[in-house]
């Protein structure tokens, strides 16, 4: 089982780096050191591969303790320092940030982590329109984290783009 925990860190790391279409199976067995024919015997296929990895690193992207956890009206900047406060390993946020820029992996990510995240939201939201403001969240935080991790903007880096982001959230919490 060890060989299995191995290809699935490997496969966050690997995958992190560079869109799904561009890392080989070869690739991510070299990393975690087997043989590569052990992803098919485990997963199935590198597709299993990823969703099994996308498992291993959903829980840092549950958005359901800090909905819980946060007043309505500070629950925009609550979530903008979560998810860009640097309260997440580089490799997990590297992957699903690579993971929406890639025709093979978007759809897994949608499915695995990202619907999640969209359910605790509209289940939070009060009014009318939730599922649209929740997936307007989603959105604003995923374009913040691409901004931030793949292109590497310089304006991304401090507080006060974390504030900016946060209270883009807010207005579309309030309805606004």
């Amino acid at each position: 089982m060890r060989s299995r925990a191995a290809l699935v860190a490997a496969a966050i790391e690997v995958l992190g780096e560079g869109a799904s279409d561009a890392a080989g199976v070869r690739e991510i067995a070299a990393r975690a050191g087997v043989d590569p024919t052990l992803i098919r015997r485990y997963f199935g296929s590198k597709d299993g591969l990823i969703v099994a990895a996308l498992q291993e690193i959903r829980e840092e992207f549950d958005l359901a303790p800090i909905v819980r956890g946060t007043a309505l009206d500070g629950l925009g900047l609550a979530l903008a320092k979560a998810m860009l406060g640097g309260s997440h390993s580089v490799g997990p946020l590297h992957f699903i940030v690579r993971g929406v820029t890639s025709p093979a992996m978007a759809p897994l990510v949608s499915e695995h982590v990202l619907a999640g995240a969209s359910a605790q939201l509209r289940d939070a939201l009060p009014g009318r329109n939730a599922a649209a403001r929740a997936s307007a969240i989603l959105g604003i935080l995923t374009g913040a984290a691409i901004a931030r991790h793949l292109f590497d903007l310089e304006s991304t880096r401090g507080p006060a783009f974390v504030g900016t982001v946060g209270a883009s959230i807010q207005a579309v919490i309030d309805g606004r």
